[in-house]
């Protein structure tokens, strides 16, 4: 039997709600725990998302918190709201919230009849060519802005606030008979508040698809759903829950029997749900493991890809320093190439300079031998000359007595026979050798006119001594 219910939202402001009228009528206590709560984005996250609020002229609010943290983001950014600016709700009751922070018109606010958002697509279709601003959370399913592309209306979408998870207890939840969720987000919170989280006997009842979802694909039993067909509210189903758990304790009453049979179906419903709790629990590991083995994939993808980048950078970079090396090596051949070509010219001219100066030597060498030749043919005759002088002399003729060394005397005498041979040839020595000028004077010419020049200061010289020493000769007979 249900006692208590743990109710994931708010306490109610007002002491007349359904759940205070459940409370007085079932016997039951509702315990108000949010799961979550609403932050609104700073200031700095919404311009991140480059949204001009001014430039829309239609405002779209699905709850209070979307109109609580547009507003406070617009006080914010200090803008002013115009006073043609349309706003559209949901409902009535939302749409009458706007009312605390602009001044209510009926003709710039427009609602829908159910509170649904499929309801108002059509009131917002009435004016096509308004530009709407929807603000909403951060997990929406984008169901509503599908609507309206359908429509072919301009929309722009922008997150004002986030859904925070706040953890629970385990004395909070399982204290409790039943606990009632309505968003995906509620979901998350009671599974994720306990690791390896088991239902067991604990009701579960949700509201709107979103929730519902999220709780079968977390593999939670589901006991109480809404809306319905027969029953829209969330209150009203868990009161025909209520219903039917009273008529199964009157009927239990009457009979052990069926008694029995009620604990029995009892068991082997909790022992169905703790069976099916371990293998949405297993899978739910199974999946854990997969999608922690993705990840590894992933990384290691992406860091294979950094590592390809970073290494086509270095070879870019190595490519370009290759290319900047050739470019200077193509520089440095050219030059060298260009330096070698006058090399070879210069080494060219050289070759043709030696060859000139080869020929010119050739030529003075010559005539150096030619010089000499002549030279040699004119001292002959003299030579033979200085002989015959000496082989007519008389033999009584006694040499003076010359009190010198022996070597001093071969040098007299051998000086006296230069200097006959030099009187012997007197117009050699005054001779004038002319040699034939082929070209231009040259310093091979330059050469022999200076060997000619020496040669006859030598045979002057030396006729000189010879007509000296002739002189003190005779001076020295004359005396004897």
């Amino acid at each position: 039997m249900i006692r208590n219910i743990l109710v994931s939202q708010p306490q109610p402001s007002t002491p007349k709600n359904p759940y205070a009228e459940m409370a007085e009528k079932y016997g039951v206590k509702f315990t108000f725990r949010p799961f979550i709560k609403i932050e609104g984005v700073s200031v700095h996250e919404f311009r991140k998302q480059r949204v001009d609020v001014l430039k829309h002229t239609a405002i779209v609010f699905t709850s209070r918190h979307a109109i609580d943290n547009f507003f406070k983001i617009v006080g914010e950014m200090r803008l002013k709201m115009p006073d043609t600016m349309k706003y559209f709700a949901t409902s009535e009751s939302v749409a009458l919230y706007i009312q605390k922070f602009v001044q209510y018109r009926k003709r710039k606010v427009f609602f829908g009849t159910t509170g649904k958002v499929d309801d108002l697509v059509p009131v917002m279709a009435k004016h096509k060519s308004e530009k709407y601003l929807v603000p909403q959370n951060d997990t929406t399913d984008g169901h509503f802005l599908k609507k309206l592309d359908e429509k072919g209306l301009k929309h722009t979408d922008c997150v004002m606030y986030r859904t925070v998870s706040v953890p629970v207890t385990k004395e909070e939840v399982f204290d409790n008979d039943m606990v009632v969720l309505f968003t995906a987000a509620g979901v998350e919170t009671l599974v994720s508040s306990f690791p390896g989280f088991e239902q067991s006997v604990l009701r579960i009842a949700t509201l709107g698809n979103a929730a519902r979802i999220a709780a079968e694909e977390k593999g939670l039993r589901i006991d109480v759903v809404a809306p319905l067909p027969k029953q829209p509210s969330i209150t009203g189903a868990i009161a025909d829950y209520l219903d039917e758990e009273i008529e199964r304790g009157r009927q239990s009453a009457e009979t052990k029997t069926s008694t029995k049979a009620t604990e029995d179906e009892e068991k082997l419903r909790r022992r169905a749900a703790a069976k099916k709790a371990a293998e949405t629990k297993r899978r739910r590991q199974l999946l854990n493991e997969q999608l922690a083995s993705y990840q590894e994939e992933v990384q290691a993808h992406r860091a294979h890809a950094e590592d390809a980048r970073s290494r086509g950078e270095v070879l870019k970079r190595n490519a370009e320093a290759l290319k900047k090396q050739m470019e200077e090596a193509q520089k440095a051949y050219e030059e060298a190439r260009r330096l070698a070509d006058r090399t070879t010219r210069e080494a060219e001219k050289a070759r043709r300079e030696m060859r000139e100066a080869q020929a010119r030597v050739d030529l003075v060498n010559a005539e150096l031998e030619e010089l000499e030749a002549q030279i040699v043919k004119k001292k002959a005759p003299a030579r033979t000359s200085t002989v015959s002088k000496k082989a007519d002399k008389p033999a009584t003729e006694v040499k003076p007595k010359v009190t010198v060394s022996k070597t001093k005397s071969a040098t007299t005498t051998k000086k006296a026979t230069e200097t006959k041979v030099s009187s012997a040839r007197p117009k050699t020595a005054a001779t004038t050798v002319k040699v034939k000028a082929t070209k231009p004077a040259t310093p091979a010419k330059a050469l022999s006119k200076s060997a000619s020049t020496a040669t006859k200061k030598a045979t002057t010289s030396a006729a000189k001594k010879e007509t000296t020493k002739a002189k003190a000769k005779k001076t020295t007979t004359k005396t004897k």
